[in-house]
């Protein structure tokens, strides 16, 4: 292999982990609520990745946010309820009410076993 192959190779793999990063912030900012443009031009144009590394520090000191099923809202993960279409998040305890986590088998209040 001659060394222009070499560098073409080089370049050529360096340029699609840039696009790959990106499009990885660019998601990654959707789902947190983030400001998808300037991340995903931030992470494109900083030289030597210095824009994902960025991305990474601002990433996570704020705290993640989900979307409204119904009307793609950006929401905090503790909101029973989508602020803007009024949308049941989370389900609650038939017995207390207790928003419950989707992992959880029974209720931490009442100990009532999910989904009876």
């Amino acid at each position: 292999m001659t060394d222009a192959q070499i560098m073409t190779i080089t370049f050529s793999s360096i340029f699609l982990i840039h696009i790959i990063l990106a499009i990885f912030v660019y998601r990654d900012a959707k789902k947190r609520g983030l400001n998808t443009k300037l991340w995903t031009v931030l992470t494109l144009v900083v030289p030597n990745f210095f824009g994902v590394i960025m991305y990474f520090i601002v990433r996570t000191q704020t705290s993640s946010k989900k979307v409204c099923h119904q009307c793609q809202n950006n929401i905090n993960h503790d909101d029973l309820y989508c602020p803007k279409c009024g949308a049941n998040q989370m389900e609650t305890c038939n017995r207390c009410d207790q928003p419950l986590h989707e992992t959880w088998i029974v209720c931490p209040k009442c100990a009532k076993p999910v989904g009876e």
